[in-house]
């Protein structure tokens, strides 16, 4: 499993070094400007893409015909892809934290953190939707959820694009309307990882 996750973080250094500048520069923005919270949602939601990435260059470079030579049993893969996703959800949400907590020198830790969680959690639903289509039917075919899921987050931003860059509303929103969301999208999650799991195991490799 360490190998799996070592072998990601270095296609991530490789490969990813556009989504780490398109970070620096939405938190740089966020952190100049007075509206900052619609800025700060980019870069979680670049973090939430990252499995689904990773998973199209294993394709691409037959990694996942390769690895079935190797010591890894199929949930162990699987398990590196979800494990990947938190660490760099967790990463990029440590960051916009801080970045938050600078700028805002007001001392409300916790209103700060409900909103970066708020956002933490909501990113989850791109590997969570995503990640089982595309470990069964290959990440071609499972563009097409991905493109739903998409449309479903660009929905929610739409509806509250007026309001997303008030740290208030994430924070009434954190006390009225999510807490079912903080229990939901965890579960959700790990179900997404059994089923990616089963899928996986049930799949011919190749195929």
């Amino acid at each position: 499993m360490k190998g799996l996750l070592l072998k990601d973080l270095y296609m991530i250094m490789k490969h990813f070094k556009m989504y780490l500048l398109i970070d620096v520069i939405f938190i740089a923005v966020a952190f100049f400007s007075d509206e900052n919270m619609m800025f700060l949602v980019v870069p979680m939601m670049l973090a939430s893409v990252i499995p689904i990435t990773l998973l199209a260059y294993d394709e691409r470079s037959h990694w996942t015909e390769y690895c079935g030579s190797l010591p890894y049993g199929r949930a162990q893969i699987v398990s590196a892809k979800y494990l990947i996703g938190l660490l760099m959800e967790a990463a990029t949400a440590l960051v916009v934290f801080a970045a938050l907590l600078i700028k805002d020198r007001s001392g409300a830790v916790d209103q700060i953190f409900g909103a970066v969680f708020v956002m933490f959690v909501i990113s989850l639903m791109f590997p969570t939707f995503c990640l089982p289509f595309s470990l069964k039917f290959g990440t071609e075919k499972g563009r097409l959820i991905y493109y739903v899921v998409i449309a479903a987050a660009a929905g929610i931003i739409a509806l509250t694009a007026n309001r997303v860059d008030d740290i208030t509303f994430l924070l009434n929103a954190n006390t009225h309307l999510l807490p079912l969301l903080y229990l939901g999208m965890p579960v959700l999650y790990a179900l997404s990882w059994l089923l990616s799991i089963i899928l996986y195991n049930n799949k011919e490799v190749g195929k």
